[in-house]
């Protein structure tokens, strides 16, 4: 799916990357039980929504450190460390999605 940084998934890295740049830090601490953090992006092409669980267990259907995307309110990925599927659209891609993650602050 996408390049590899020492062995963790580039999608994953840059979404968990926005988050702390956003203010969210220790965010197992920080988040109440059975909740998702949630942060948006206003990209170039559209607004990205990326919600993560911090927690060691499965919230709204999520894995455990996974994070769910979504582009316009439509589902367009969902990533771990180790790699996960994210949309191939005209304007919802890997490449606008990393763009707008290392644009955001």
């Amino acid at each position: 799916m996408s390049e590899q940084l020492d062995g963790l998934c580039e999608a994953w890295y840059e979404a968990c990357l926005m988050m702390e740049r956003r203010g969210h830090t220790n965010l197992a601490q920080v988040s109440l039980a059975g909740e998702l953090v949630t942060e948006t992006v206003h990209g170039k092409a559209g607004e990205w929504t990326v919600e993560v669980n911090p927690h060691k267990e499965v919230v709204d259907g999520i894995a455990p450190f996974e994070v769910r995307v979504t582009f316009n309110g439509w589902p367009a990925g969902l990533l771990d460390a180790a790699g996960g599927l994210l949309a191939a659209g005209c304007l919802a891609n890997e490449e606008s999605f990393l763009a707008d993650m290392r644009a955001a602050i």
